[in-house]
């Protein structure tokens, strides 16, 4: 005979299980945006150093070419 209380804490697991997956899915992939965001400051501030020192660099030859 089968023994319906079973069935239901089975299924029951399952839903509480993939729940719990999901919320550590969603808590993953907000890490994984936090990083992406850190990253492209670090990218974009690394660009502005590389612009302004271009121009520096460009200034100082100019003055020095002489």
């Amino acid at each position: 005979m089968i023994d319906y209380n079973l069935i239901m804490y089975i299924g029951l697991g399952l839903i509480i299980g993939g729940f719990c997956l999901f919320l550590y899915s969603q808590h993953r992939l907000r890490q994984l945006d936090i990083e992406q965001w850190k990253l492209n400051q670090s990218f974009n501030k690394a660009k502005e150093m590389e612009k302004t020192w271009g121009l520096a660099k460009k200034i100082v030859s100019r003055r020095y070419k002489k």
